[in-house]
């Protein structure tokens, strides 16, 4: 985080736009994590509604597709149309 927080300065002092959140009390990766907790789901909802809005996207922006099957509980597919153009 320390990087991160020197490089916003940094990106500042060239007066270059950018945009910083900080979560507490979240791992690092908190991303991969969204159906694991509602901590995790609510921070990565905020992020890319946050990401949308500055880059104009409409729409839902985590699709969730559920598979039937006939196995065991199977993990929900999360898609991310920002990083699938």
């Amino acid at each position: 985080m320390d990087d991160s927080i020197t490089f916003a300065r940094h990106l500042r002092s060239l007066s270059v736009e950018h945009h910083l959140v900080i979560i507490h009390n979240l791992p690092h990766g908190f991303l991969n994590f969204y159906n694991a907790n509602n901590d995790s789901k609510q921070a990565t909802d905020r992020i890319m509604s946050d990401l949308a809005r500055r880059y104009d996207i409409n729409g839902q922006f985590l699709l969730l597709k559920k598979k039937k099957t006939k196995r065991k509980k199977s993990l929900t597919i999360i898609t991310n149309p920002i990083m699938n153009e």
